[in-house]
């Protein structure tokens, strides 16, 4: 199945896809719109590029698993995005810590002279999108695993 996953932001939307078979999370792009009503479209003119089946928004859960007002703004995002899809499936996701996990894999392999602030903070919005989608990837490989071994 291939899926998008979605780390929103105010400004920056980082997006991550993964290979038909579900192994590899890739950062796939960084959309730069404020406006949520045309990043949705925009969105959705991704989803058909990209063939999605389903949809990964990010939630950003606070450290004791509370949801805070950020939480909520991508719960909105969330639903107005699912409002305007038709058939594709728009499931939220913890992505607890996504960006600081994004922020060491692009620091690691870089040295100081090499590094651009700016081309990071583009990229780091893609990467933990990414991040986002690895989790997602994980869980759902593991849920199937103990499936199989139940049914075993």
């Amino acid at each position: 199945m291939r899926i998008l996953a979605i780390d929103y932001g105010d400004r920056h939307t980082g997006l991550a896809t993964c290979d038909a078979f579900e192994i590899i999370a890739s950062p796939y792009k960084v959309i730069h719109e404020s406006d949520p009503a045309r990043l949705t479209c925009v969105i959705k003119d991704e989803i058909e590029l990209t063939r999605a089946e389903l949809v990964v928004v990010g939630n950003p859960v606070n450290n004791n698993g509370t949801e805070g007002r950020r939480s909520e703004v991508c719960k909105a995002f969330a639903a107005a995005l699912r409002e305007s899809l038709n058939g594709v499936q728009v499931i939220m996701w913890d992505e607890f810590a996504s960006t600081v996990e994004a922020n060491e894999r692009l620091d690691s392999g870089l040295s100081r002279q090499k590094r651009d602030k700016r081309g990071k903070r583009v990229r780091i919005d893609a990467a933990a999108a990414a991040v986002i989608l690895e989790s997602y990837l994980n869980e759902r490989r593991l849920n199937q695993s103990n499936q199989l071994n139940r049914g075993s």
